[in-house]
């Protein structure tokens, strides 16, 4: 009976150190939750929407990949991106059934 009391009390001992050290560590990642909310608060408090939902001061940068059709279609193609008066143009790809570009627009 002493032994299975012996090891009782030993994993009582063993569970209540990992609880602390779980506790203490909710503590923490509460107190660093709390931190980043506050400055979270703070930046909001400061940016500005556009009517395009972009914050002012910003950049919005766009990359144009590739372009898949349904049909072989043979035309030239290029995509034109626009946010108000900026407007970029890719280059051309001239009757191809596969369109990449792999271009940036800032």
């Amino acid at each position: 009976m002493d032994e299975f009391t012996n090891v009782f009390f030993e994993a009582e001992a063993v569970l209540r150190s990992k609880l602390e050290s779980c506790e203490r560590l909710l503590r923490d990642y509460e107190r660093q939750r709390t931190e980043i909310a506050s400055r979270l608060d703070e930046v909001k408090k400061t940016e500005v929407m556009n009517k395009y939902g972009v914050m002012e001061g910003s950049t919005l940068t766009v990359t144009v990949m590739e372009l898949e059709l349904n049909q072989r279609v043979i035309a030239d193609i290029y995509i034109e991106v626009a946010l108000g008066e900026n407007i970029g143009t890719t280059t051309i790809c001239r009757n191809a059934y596969n369109r990449s570009w792999n271009e940036t627009f800032v």
